[in-house]
């Protein structure tokens, strides 16, 4: 599950990265107002695709399964690329991912939560 979430994402592809998140998902990106639904989630996502060809690299520190239910803590570093400048951007941080079991059986990111460990940026 972690991995094949981390490939959806690495695929720069809007259909992969959709198909492996719940209908009701929760997307708490940092810096930027949470997002419910995939509706949601897609349009931020298919923005930030356009904007940038991402790289992330997910690192699970601790992963239980309950039931349906799956939660994960992780570590991460990505590396964005602008699409129009070439010019490369990293940040690293700390998340939480929630997944869920569907009725098809196959298990989706419910809730994505991250956060960077760099400082805030001062207004």
């Amino acid at each position: 599950t972690h991995d094949g979430y981390v490939a959806a994402i690495n695929s720069n592809d809007i259909d992969k990265f959709a198909d492996m998140l719940t209908d009701d998902v929760v997307f708490q990106p940092p810096g930027g107002p949470e997002l419910v639904g995939k509706a949601a989630v897609r349009e931020w996502a298919q923005g930030y695709l356009a904007a940038y060809q991402t790289r992330w690299e997910k690192r699970s520190i601790g992963f239980t399964v309950a039931g349906d239910w799956a939660f994960e803590r992780n570590h991460y570093k990505a590396t964005d690329t602008d699409r129009k400048t070439g010019a490369v951007t990293t940040d690293q941080g700390k998340g939480i991912n929630v997944y869920r079991k569907g009725a098809d059986g196959k298990w989706r990111v419910g809730i994505d939560s991250w956060n960077s460990d760099a400082p805030p940026v001062a207004d």
